[in-house]
């Protein structure tokens, strides 16, 4: 039975000792992020493959490399690697935040992530949630206190179309008063 499980349990990924984390994690924080992202990946491949990889890495065959890196098997494990190892060197993203995270999935999917594309990304949800903190203040700034129910466009228009001249300059100026005290509260 021991010997099935090793069997099973080749091609399975390992979990990285907390030891190597911080000395991986000290690597990415100083900007080796290339080398983080390669220990990461050969600590967290099946022993078999991590042997393999190194073994063409000390011979300089770099095809094997390549061939590695754009395998289908092993891509939701360098997109795991290269999303800590992003973290890790930049401390003012939170990994575990979860809009941050479907943001990514979102922007990502199905592509290939790189550094340069995570940081990109990063500025952009920034600008995202600035957006939405600034449209949610002048949404409560801009809604009258008093609307209980939504008028429709099309209802807005219907009356427009049946004022006649006066009633119309009327409603406009009473619109730019309105507008004008909002302004100024």
């Amino acid at each position: 039975m021991s010997s099935i499980g090793r069997i099973l349990s080749q091609d399975t990924p390992r979990t990285v000792p907390e030891s190597d984390i911080i000395r991986i994690q000290r690597m990415a924080m100083n900007g080796n992020l290339s080398e983080a992202l390669a220990e990461y990946v050969l600590l967290r491949l099946p022993a078999r493959v991590a042997a393999e990889l190194r073994a063409t890495e000390a011979t300089g065959e770099f095809d094997t490399l390549e061939r590695f890196a754009n395998t289908p098997k092993w891509q939701g494990l360098i997109r795991e690697a290269i999303l800590q190892v992003f973290h890790w060197s930049a401390p003012h993203t939170d990994p575990h935040d979860a809009e941050w995270s479907a943001y990514i999935e979102k922007h990502t999917a199905g592509r290939l992530i790189t550094f340069k594309a995570l940081e990109s990304l990063w500025h952009r949800y920034q600008m995202h949630l600035e957006d939405e903190k600034r449209g949610s203040i002048l949404g409560l700034i801009q809604k009258p206190a008093n609307d209980a129910e939504e008028v429709e466009p099309a209802a807005v228009a219907e009356s427009l179309d049946s004022m006649d001249d006066e009633a119309l300059n009327r409603t406009y100026r009473s619109v730019l008063e309105h507008r004008a005290k909002q302004r100024r509260a």
